[in-house]
């Protein structure tokens, strides 16, 4: 397996930082308050979760690294 060669810089790449929420985003939810979740109904949160990283994705996309 052959590493880039900047692979050192890899804490600064966008797809790093969207990698990251992707991991983090679970425990927010069990964190968040009960009210808040029952005011989203279920069968929304795949659309709302996809459209979340879409957003994301997009943004690490276009921003200048």
């Amino acid at each position: 397996m052959k590493l880039v060669d900047d692979w050192k810089d890899l804490w600064k790449w966008s797809s790093t930082h969207v990698a990251a929420i992707a991991a983090v985003a679970p425990a927010v939810w069990v964190g968040m308050p009960r009210d808040i979740k029952d005011a989203i109904p279920n069968e929304y949160m795949p659309y709302i979760a996809g459209a979340m990283f879409f957003a994301a994705f997009i943004v690490a996309r276009v921003r200048k690294q």
